[in-house]
């Protein structure tokens, strides 16, 4: 089972973003071009989750970048399986309203700026990537 999996749809707004998880080990990065289902496989594979782009309450928006994911890519039919893995973070506008109880536990980010990620990059160099 590998690592981390990233899934980060591609949008230029957002690029500042991969300054979060550019300097972890043994990750796959998601930025489109797939199925939700092939999605859900990668979910399975890997021990834990990074989602970060735009979003709202709904989940993660899919910005154009996914086939068959409009307008969002990560929403309610995924809630299950992510349920499952340790350490999902959540980096979207309002992603703690679509954290919010019975998974208050995972860590979730309401509003990302860049000063913010100076902050998570810091810290992950700090702890080697290590979200536990």
């Amino acid at each position: 089972m590998k690592t981390t999996l990233i899934i980060h749809p591609d949008d230029p707004s957002t690029t500042f973003l991969k300054g979060i998880y550019s300097n972890l080990k043994d990750k796959t990065i998601i930025k489109g071009g797939i199925t939700k289902y092939k999605l859900q496989e990668k979910i399975d594979t890997h021990a834990r989750v990074i989602l970060c782009g735009h979003g709202s309450p709904n989940g993660l928006l899919s910005v154009g970048q996914f086939p068959d994911a409009y307008p969002y890519i990560i929403d309610d039919s995924m809630v299950s399986l992510l349920r499952t893995k340790a350490n999902t973070i959540y980096i979207w506008c309002n992603a703690d309203q679509f954290c919010s109880p019975p998974w208050a536990h995972r860590f979730a980010y309401r509003n990302v700026s860049q000063s913010d990620v100076r902050v998570f990059t810091l810290w992950s160099r700090m702890y080697g990537g290590r979200y536990n």
